[in-house]
């Protein structure tokens, strides 16, 4: 009940307004040819058949039989002048087939337009806001909000009339599903407008910034698509390598006994995915499914120039478990030869032989020097 008392109201207080907008019109506050030019009497008349029409303007009702093939037509042999913002209906270009026909005009009233930060001074026939802003080709979203009322302190605005306030919904950007989508909406929160918008997230996706976050006007939002996967892999194993010493081939000489081959391995992964993309993988699982088989090499251990005791070495080292080579170096040591033979350092500037070769060409000591003399 309230609810009808207030559009009754307010439909009275519009139609008031009008009235007295109208008789303002004629002062020199807002000069009648402000409101748009008038429509020459003199213009094109398109006949049609013979059609009664009613006219309702300027509070006057008058009914004629007019030869007229249009709305525009019939007002213009009735002497009716037409305001670029009076509204008319039906609209100028309605044709006229002989049926009777109602014509309203609707005069031009003060209108002030508040679009954000503009405004715009201007007058219109029409008492609904979408009319009045479809007519000044004022676009608008379903979205944006319309207001409209009186003017009640004309001083202050320096107009009369009705005021419509435009309220801009805020624009934001989705990019969701490699696209673009640009939205306005009064969402409060990333989850609301993506809820609003019917965009699906699932429980693993993920939207920057959060649903939580707080949305303004240019936000833009991202919702990223988590998929999770299972993908085997199969990996080689580097075959090792082994070595048998051999103390009959001179040290530093080698031979590839058996080239042995890489074994096979199987990976199991758990993969993430992020729009498409690979962003993480994790090892979940793994097992040789080919055993690798070490490539074996031979190497000599005999040093250069061992003397008649080598073999003797290599049998006593066979015997004990001792490596026949490293006896030897004991050996040159113990017997007053090089006190460093097997390091294969540097004496004088020269390099002598890892296993002593040529045993009178190495320095002694000096406390051997010192013992001889």
């Amino acid at each position: 009940m309230e609810e009808s008392i207030l559009q009754f109201n307010k439909q009275w207080l519009i139609s008031a307004t009008k009235k007295i907008s109208s008789a303002l019109a004629t002062f020199v506050l807002i000069p009648a040819s402000v409101s748009g030019s008038l429509v020459s009497s003199n213009e094109i008349i398109v006949t049609g058949p013979v059609t009664a029409v009613t006219i309702n303007v300027d509070g006057q009702t008058t009914t004629e039989r007019l030869q007229a093939g249009d709305v525009r037509s019939a007002l213009s042999l009735s002497k009716v002048s037409i305001g670029q913002w009076d509204a008319i209906s039906p609209k100028l270009d309605t044709k006229l087939n002989g049926a009777a026909i109602s014509i309203n005009v609707d005069r031009a009233v003060p209108v002030l337009i508040a679009d954000e930060n503009t405004s715009l001074k201007t007058f219109s026939g029409y008492d609904d806001p979408k009319q009045i802003l479809a007519q000044h080709n004022i676009a608008i979203s379903e979205e944006d909000i319309v207001d409209n009322s009186l003017i009640m302190d004309v001083g202050g605005e320096n107009w009369l009339g009705q005021k419509i306030q435009i309220r801009r919904a805020p624009r934001m950007e989705v990019f969701v599903d490699n696209s673009t989508i640009t939205f306005k909406s009064w969402s409060r929160t990333v989850k609301e407008l993506l809820d609003e918008k019917k965009i699906v997230v699932g429980d693993r996706d993920k939207t920057s910034p959060s649903l939580d976050s707080v949305i303004t006007n240019g936000t833009r939002i991202e919702v990223i698509r988590v998929a999770e996967s299972v993908v085997k892999k199969t990996v080689s194993i580097t075959r090792p390598t082994s070595y048998q010493n051999d103390f009959n081939v001179t040290k530093g000489i080698e031979q590839i006994i058996d080239e042995g081959s890489d074994g096979q391995k199987e990976q199991t992964y758990k993969v993430v995915f992020e729009n498409g993309l690979v962003a993480s993988e994790t090892l979940i699982e793994e097992k040789i499914i080919l055993e690798s088989k070490a490539r074996v090499i031979k190497r000599g251990t005999k040093p250069p120039n061992p003397g008649d005791y080598w073999n003797l070495l290599v049998a006593a080292g066979q015997k004990y478990g001792i490596d026949p080579s490293a006896m030897f170096c004991v050996m040159v040591r113990e017997s007053g030869g090089w006190w460093k033979a097997g390091e294969g350092t540097f004496t004088n500037g020269r390099k002598y032989p890892v296993m002593g070769a040529e045993i009178s060409l190495i320095p002694k000591p000096k406390y051997m020097q010192q013992q001889q003399e």
